[in-house]
């Protein structure tokens, strides 16, 4: 799903114009991305929580010559979804 699809979507459900959703989605990003700049994880409702994650720097490999290089430290962002989330997801197919 595209974010235009995402907003059409949206705007439909609820009886609100395109635009008003539009803007109401990106507070909310804009409010997440404030909150895990400050080192707090959010809670998206009906979805799951995002927090912040540090990766200590680490030592590779380059594939190509073998020579070690190394990886610097960074911080990503690690999604948890809810039960209820995951719950609607389909099963995988069993194997025999």
């Amino acid at each position: 799903m595209t974010e235009a699809e995402l907003i059409s979507a949206v705007a439909y459900e609820t009886g609100y114009p395109q635009v008003t959703v539009r803007d109401v989605l990106k507070a909310a990003g804009d409010q997440v991305a404030a909150v895990l700049a400050h080192g707090q994880e959010a809670v998206i409702p009906e979805l799951g929580k995002v927090k912040p994650v540090t990766r200590a720097s680490r030592v590779a490999r380059n594939p190509k010559t073998g020579a070690e290089v190394i990886v610097p430290a960074k911080t990503g962002v690690k999604f948890a979804p809810k039960k209820a989330l995951l719950a609607r997801l389909p099963s995988p197919p069993s194997v025999i």
